[in-house]
């Protein structure tokens, strides 16, 4: 029998977040709704939440919540990035001309 078999594997809890709110893209959740989600303490939920809110392709502000509706720091999956598309043109922008 392996070291780990019969184990569970522990995934970090900003991992599990960040999984969480991928799934419910584009959605924002507060803190204390993450907590309730994966039955931690809210100070646990507030540090994971605010540490994916800061790696790309997350966003944390002040917004309303989608489960408990309150107002207050709320986390969300913002739109990825694709590395094969082109960015969007802004308005004002010259178009592009091709060779």
């Amino acid at each position: 029998m392996s070291p780990k078999e019969g184990f569970a594997v522990r995934v970090r809890l900003a991992d599990r977040v960040s999984a969480l709110l991928r799934r419910a893209q584009p959605f924002a959740y507060c803190d204390d709704c993450i907590a309730r989600y994966f039955a931690v303490a809210p100070r646990l939920a507030q540090r994971a939440a605010g540490e994916v809110g800061l790696s790309e392709g997350f966003m944390r502000r002040f917004r309303r919540c989608r489960n408990c509706q309150r107002m207050g720091d709320v986390t969300w999956r913002t739109r990825p990035v694709s590395a094969w598309m082109p960015p969007a043109r802004v308005a004002g922008d010259a178009p592009v001309t091709r060779r």
